[in-house]
């Protein structure tokens, strides 16, 4: 799922903010390893003026994987 597909146009006509990516490898239950990375969304207008918190602000959490081969953390 792509960007575009989960954060539609912005209702208070600014742009999206991504902020304070943290990344970090994690061995999950399943015994692997996973790199996650969480970011926080707002609205542009919520930072700037007193736009209200839309429905799509918060924090998000993703699985980041790749199609290359697995190298453990260093």
């Amino acid at each position: 799922m792509t960007a575009k597909q989960i954060f539609w146009e912005p209702p208070f006509g600014s742009i999206w903010r991504a902020d304070h990516p943290v990344g970090r490898n994690v061995r999950l239950a399943d015994g692997q390893w996973h790199h996650l990375l969480t970011y926080r969304v707002p609205e542009q207008n919520e930072c700037i003026s007193d736009a209200q918190v839309t429905a799509f602000t918060g924090s998000y959490l993703e699985k980041v994987q790749t199609a290359g081969p697995r190298v453990p953390a260093s």
